[in-house]
């Protein structure tokens, strides 16, 4: 899959693709739509948004290990389930 970032770059990744920035995580798995988790204190929430918006952000931190994902997956999943 290839995702054109601010219009002037293409790269090219593997689905499910896992990064992060400085509050979110995300996991893309499609060329449309990814997974979101916001991790920002009080503002905590998961989310499904357009597979661009991790580059479109400018704190990208890039590519995360499936593992990481699914661990703050589950911390953000049990701090909801608590609210």
């Amino acid at each position: 899959m290839k995702i054109e970032i601010k219009n002037t770059d293409t790269i090219e990744i593997n689905l499910p693709y896992y990064c992060k920035g400085s509050i979110h995580f995300f996991k893309i798995f499609s060329q449309e739509k990814c997974l979101m988790i916001n991790t920002l204190k009080g503002g905590e929430a998961i989310s499904i948004v357009h597979a661009g918006l991790p580059f479109d952000l400018n704190d990208s931190e890039g590519g995360i290990t499936a593992s990481d994902f699914h661990d703050k997956f589950n911390e953000v999943l049990t701090i909801l389930a608590t609210k």
